[in-house]
């Protein structure tokens, strides 16, 4: 028996035909839906099932998906994320025409833990987030009316346990900047590396909203100065906050630097031909070099928006204020990186409990 659905790409009408117990993908008719019956009667395809096999009683996975990906852009999604929207979902679409699923109707419960196993990457992180992504289309799906009958949506294989953050010790991090003070035969990308890992470590800001500052966002004027995370056209950070973090004095010089010697180009950090890093890898692989030149075993350049979260809550920084400058939309995001440190815990005890006099009476 066949099942009817419009392939993208290719014209006519394709279907799942078993021949000898086995089952096989078979064009079954050319561009009308006359064309696209006929052929079903001929394969004995009965009148009520012929009629909920049309594509539009069934959208294919394909036309859903883009009709997601266009919901999104039309909400003025981060383009990161939709890139990694448009990545996880073609995994999906490749598992289910895998397991010869090519409708919206065909994802049922089973289709999860196949999924699952196709999200497969080497950080838990990645993994989570294209399983989330999975979750959000499903719901899409539900709300739009194409999934039908019982909810296809299993939390089971959704919802991952996160670990817990990386972070650079004070140790490591100190290790890596004065790495990139020591003098090179590249003296001006490790220069530029030391200013961009100085900016990630003492404001806590993506390494997207690092390639998309702008020279207007320092503002190192008066008492205050601060840097904004602000939309450009054409882009959003990931959370599409905007924010102010304030300049910590150590950094309030590298800062100066960087708008005395500003160029014409309005981003802040270029690549050696010239032109404003949009995308990864960028300065990933510059930094991971570093590292391992510092002996340090950690890679990536998040890192440090972790290790600035973390050491601001454990030198006493308020969650509030630590939330505000991350851009984290719920609280229970930076409670993440609320970490029990024994030494600290030690020295508030001794405060709450102070000595008790001997003689005391």
């Amino acid at each position: 028996m066949a099942k009817v659905f419009e392939r993208k790409g290719r014209p006519g009408w394709y279907g799942w035909v078993t021949t000898a117990g086995k089952r096989r993908m078979a064009k079954v008719g050319s561009y009308s839906k006359r064309d696209a019956q006929r052929n079903l009667d001929a394969m004995g395809v009965d009148a009520e099932r012929k009629q909920h096999s049309l594509p539009e009683q069934r959208k294919s996975l394909v036309r859903a998906i883009d009709e997601y990906m266009a919901d999104l852009a039309a909400k003025k999604a981060a383009n990161e994320y939709q890139i990694s929207v448009r990545g996880a979902l073609n995994i999906v679409e490749r598992c289910m025409k895998k397991m010869m699923r090519t409708t919206t109707a065909e994802i049922d419960r089973s289709v999860h833990q196949e999924v699952a196993a196709a999200m497969g990457s080497n950080k838990q992180n990645t993994r989570s987030l294209r399983m989330a992504i999975f979750l959000r289309f499903l719901k899409f799906c539900e709300k739009s009316g194409y999934l039908v009958g019982d909810s296809a949506i299993d939390p089971h294989y959704m919802k991952q346990e996160k670990p817990a953050p990386k972070v650079f010790t004070d140790e490591e991090a100190e290790a890596i900047l004065s790495f990139c003070q020591q003098p090179s035969t590249r003296d001006n990308r490790r220069h530029n590396a030391y200013n961009a890992i100085m900016i990630l470590y003492h404001t806590g800001i993506r390494i997207g909203e690092l390639y998309w500052l702008w020279h207007r966002d320092l503002h190192l004027d008066g008492d205050y100065p601060t840097v904004h995370v602000s939309f450009k056209p054409g882009w959003r950070n990931k959370t599409s906050v905007e924010r102010i973090i304030p300049v910590a004095p150590r950094l309030l010089p590298i800062l100066r630097e960087i708008k005395n010697k500003a160029t014409p180009n309005e981003f802040v950090f270029l690549t050696k031909h010239g032109k404003p890093y949009k995308a990864a890898p960028g300065l990933t692989g510059v930094f991971n070099n570093i590292y391992r030149h510092a002996g340090i075993a950690k890679t990536g350049a998040h890192i440090w928006r972790h290790t600035f979260i973390t050491h601001a809550l454990l030198r006493g920084a308020d969650i509030v204020s630590v939330k505000e400058w991350a851009g984290h939309k719920n609280i229970t995001t930076t409670e993440r990186y609320l970490h029990y440190n024994p030494k600290r815990g030690h020295k508030l005890m001794s405060r709450i409990f102070p000595e008790v006099l001997d003689d005391a009476d």
